[in-house]
């Protein structure tokens, strides 16, 4: 549980939702964050069936909620969508 919960907590700080506890401001670092949400999701599918009820609970509730504000967070920084550009992202070739 300890390692979950330290895992939430760095994506919630690279999320820029908590302070870094070392500059004690507030910094976003989707890359960092994605990877541990991803770590969360990988723990979910290697002990699915081998853990107690609320070892379970703990780590799908991190994994979707982190999993949901790292979706809110990254849509919010998208450009709009201009003419011709889909999804804001202008094409390159």
């Amino acid at each position: 549980m300890n390692y979950i919960s330290g895992l939430a907590y760095q994506a919630m700080v690279f999320l820029g939702e908590i302070p870094n506890p070392v500059t004690n401001t507030s910094e976003k670092n989707l890359e960092q964050a994605k990877f541990a949400i991803e770590t969360l999701i990988l723990l979910q599918e290697k002990t699915k069936g081998n853990l107690t009820q609320k070892e379970s609970d703990v780590l799908n509730t991190a994994a979707y909620e982190l999993q949901m504000k790292f979706v809110e967070i990254s849509s919010s920084r998208r450009e709009p969508a201009g003419p011709g550009e889909p999804n804001g992202q202008k094409e390159t070739v």
